[in-house]
């Protein structure tokens, strides 16, 4: 089923595209043939995690000469709520864009379903090198749509600068296997080593945006629903898993040590540095970047503390809560709003709640850090709401869309409560009223209140907000923009001194260059193989 699945996220697009390039005009059956093609997925995957774990060997790869890297997907308790949230993302989409049926391109429902055949075979790729193939798809992928929606060269750097930050945290990755490799253990997401737990970290830290705090995702200005969800969460929930399989080895000795005061201040500072942004952005889809940057470092947080169940959690609410909010659309009709308070109830880490098991996290933690967390929390909470009663579109609908829109926003709640309380009804649930901080998500709810009485007030009178002027300058102290922008100085540098060689080669003594370049070779070559020094 699970294959089955992955075949028709895959295969579907394929066949939409075809149908387009043979230009049949019936945009709406090609709706109607990627929306079922969604459904199928969606009820296999969902029927797949009622036999659980599955293991998947997959054809070993090699290159050349080089040994085989090992290939597998792996469906287990951690990476079936994953697989849940994938296929539900690209159904959710396609059903919500009714409200848009008119404008849109089938292209862009080929392209929703492929990225979610994409994030499917990385949210259940059971070795490093699986998981390193599908990020590998996911962010050229990302950054080739990308680069042919942005204008001008100062975005179309920030693409390139954000796919490194994602790059350098494959590295990180690669780096942890060697490290595994060295030590003579098998590494795989069914056993992690101990000692690759730093490297794991750091490495998912770079892909979400945590280390350090910056944004690893730019949309493109007319992504505004469907796709440009898709584009911002798929990333994310491929790393997300990751984090929560790193969870599960409870930590290191190494870690406690040397890493975990530097990455969890990191943490601290991206959670409260993403909540704030999201609480000031003009609408939830502009804010998009930074729901994520700082449930991500929650979710993040709690692995760090070997607390999986807590990290799940958290992760879960930035995928299922975060789409809702982001494709819900500015409604006449009141009850509508019934969609957004299910989404805020979500993350709310109030008991009995899908993140109830994210209250963990401040049990664990220390003083200073409960309360900086909960102030995250509680800025994520009112900007939610905030966001949700200020929709900026008002869709006129049919009356059949009144019956299709509705469905995909409740696909997500439903998807999320519903895989919560299935695990707890299995015997998996991870907080109970005698763990310690159970409690402590009616703390951030307070605060909450309290910031939307202050922006209403702020509303009414019509006064700036206190610190507004500054926001443009925290944008800019947390962002890795002097990091990309000497990297491509040193780029454009070596741009010239090769321009410079070339010239020289090219000109009337370019023979003469070659031959006192080769002349300083072979001697340079000659003295260090000998053991002497180029020193004069």
């Amino acid at each position: 089923m699970l294959l089955a699945a992955i075949a028709l996220t895959l295969l579907v697009p394929l066949t939409i595209l075809g149908i387009s390039f043979a230009r049949w005009k019936r945009p709406g059956w090609m709706w109607v043939f990627a929306v079922l093609g969604a459904l199928a997925a969606w009820i296999l995957v969902l029927l797949a995690g009622l036999r659980l774990p599955v293991e998947i060997s997959l054809p070993t790869w090699r290159i050349g000469d080089l040994p085989g890297a090992p290939l597998s997907l792996l469906l287990d308790e951690i990476s079936w709520p994953f697989t849940l949230a994938v296929t539900t993302l690209p159904l959710a989409a396609m059903l919500t864009d009714v409200a848009h049926l008119r404008d849109q391109d089938v292209r862009v429902w080929a392209s929703t379903l492929a990225l979610g055949g994409v994030g499917l075979i990385a949210v259940v790729a059971g070795t490093p090198v699986t998981l390193l193939l599908a990020w590998t798809v996911i962010d050229v992928s990302d950054v080739f749509v990308l680069l042919r929606r942005v204008q001008g060269s100062a975005a179309r750097e920030r693409v390139v600068a954000a796919f490194a930050a994602r790059a350098a945290g494959m590295l990180f990755l690669v780096l942890a296997m060697i490290r595994a490799q060295s030590t003579g253990e098998a590494f795989t997401f069914a056993a992690i080593p101990a000692e690759s737990v730093g490297y794991l970290l750091v490495a998912a830290g770079l892909r979400l945006g945590v280390f350090p705090p910056h944004q690893p995702h730019l949309g493109a200005p007319d992504q505004r629903r469907g796709l440009g969800t898709m584009t911002c969460l798929l990333p994310a929930v491929a790393s997300l898993v990751f984090v929560v399989r790193v969870a599960t080895t409870g930590g290191s000795t190494e870690m406690r040590s040397f890493w975990a005061v530097t990455l969890l201040v990191l943490t601290t500072i991206a959670a409260l540095y993403g909540a704030w942004l999201w609480h000031q952005a003009e609408n939830a889809l502009s804010g998009r970047s930074y729901w994520v940057l700082s449930l991500a470092a929650f979710s993040l947080a709690a692995a760090m503390q070997g607390l999986d169940a807590a990290s799940m959690a958290w992760g879960l609410a930035a995928i299922f809560s975060g789409a809702l909010l982001f494709l819900f659309s500015g409604m006449e009709r009141r009850w509508m709003l019934l969609f957004p308070l299910l989404g805020a109830m979500g993350f709310s880490a109030l008991p009995l709640t899908p993140t109830w098991e994210g209250s963990a996290l401040f049990g664990a933690l220390g003083w200073g850090y409960r309360i900086a967390f909960a102030a995250a929390l509680a800025l994520l909470f009112a900007g939610y709401l905030r966001h949700a009663r200020s929709g900026d579109e008002a869709a006129p609908l049919e009356r059949w869309m009144w019956l299709v829109y509705p469905l995909g926003l409740a696909s997500l709640p439903l998807a999320h409560f519903g895989v919560v309380y299935f695990r707890w009804a299995r015997g998996l649930r991870g907080v109970t009223f005698q763990t310690s901080g159970w409690w402590f998500g009616v703390i951030p709810l307070g605060l909450a209140a309290l910031l939307l009485v202050w922006d209403n007030r702020k509303a009414a009178s019509a006064l700036p907000l206190p610190g507004a002027e500054s926001l443009a300058g925290v944008r800019k102290s947390f962002n890795l923009n002097f990091i990309y922008r000497f990297f491509w100085s040193l780029y454009r540098l070596t741009g010239r001194l090769i321009g410079l060689f070339s010239r020289l080669l090219e000109g009337e003594g370019g023979v003469l260059w070659a031959m006192l370049i080769l002349i300083l070779v072979v001697v340079s070559l000659n003295v260090l193989s000998a053991g002497g020094s180029l020193d004069f």
